[in-house]
């Protein structure tokens, strides 16, 4: 059976063929312009999301920073709070009479001034702790410091002319020591106990081993007789070791 084609059906399978063809351009837009709003809104997206990585990147950087800046506040506050410490440790040192050395004189002979002698167990008035001066408790400490002691006033004409005559003349093992009483706080006060106990109540008083051997006058005569020598090594009893030293020969 064949098909006869006229004019009237060329015509409705030409439409209907634009129509085919408007339909599938249409279809083809639609999807070009579905897939570009969904990268655009991809890429928004992660510009968003870099944005908000970087956004809290930031803040903690912040953070960090803001962690780190106190840290350094608290270490420039911490020398300030030592000084603080070390201000109440030497107030404390003050009132107990604690750290003042240049209280405290001491010579190559031994010779010992200042206030309250430092023995054996602290110093000779307890550190200065006590409200009152103990003499008997100071001239034990002080006949702890050596077999012989020279009690002296640094502006006694005699005294001195005794310490040059041990120092020039003389050698001990161990060092005798001198008391400068005139420089020692409770020295009036000591001398009066001095006089108590070895009956000698002038400068200089030499005690050995606790008994006075008498001032300048009676080792001057002894010196000078040849017999200081002898008459020290009869005092030591073994406390201490004494040698004369040789005079510089004139030649």
């Amino acid at each position: 059976m064949g098909v006869t084609l006229n004019k009237r059906n060329l015509r409705v399978l030409s439409i209907t063929s634009l129509l085919l063809l408007l339909v599938f351009f249409v279809v083809q837009n639609a999807n070009s312009v579905s897939i570009g709003e969904s990268s655009s809104l991809a890429n928004a997206n992660s510009n968003e999301d870099q944005t908000l990585t970087s956004a809290g990147t930031s803040i903690n950087k912040e953070s960090k920073e803001e962690v780190v800046t106190e840290k350094q506040k608290a270490k420039e506050k911490q020398p300030e709070g030592d000084s603080v410490v070390d201000a109440e440790i030497g107030k404390i040192k003050q009132e107990v009479g604690i750290g003042k050395t240049d209280d405290l004189e001491t010579g190559s002979s031994g010779s010992i001034s200042g206030g309250g002698v430092v023995g054996k167990g602290g110093s000779a008035s307890e550190h200065a702790q006590q409200t009152e001066f103990d003499p008997v408790k100071e001239y034990a400490m002080i006949l702890d410091f050596s077999p012989i002691i020279v009690f002296s006033k640094s502006t006694c004409p005699y005294s001195k002319k005794l310490k040059e005559l041990l120092d020039k003349e003389y050698s001990f093992t161990p060092s005798y020591f001198v008391i400068e009483l005139d420089r020692h706080h409770n020295g009036a006060e000591l001398q009066k106990y001095v006089e108590q106990k070895t009956g000698r109540s002038t400068v200089p008083n030499v005690i050995i081993n606790g008994k006075s051997r008498g001032g300048n006058d009676e080792f001057r005569s002894l010196h000078n007789e040849g017999k200081l020598l002898s008459s020290f090594k009869d005092w030591s009893q073994g406390t201490f070791t004494v040698l004369q030293l040789d005079r510089p020969s004139n030649n």
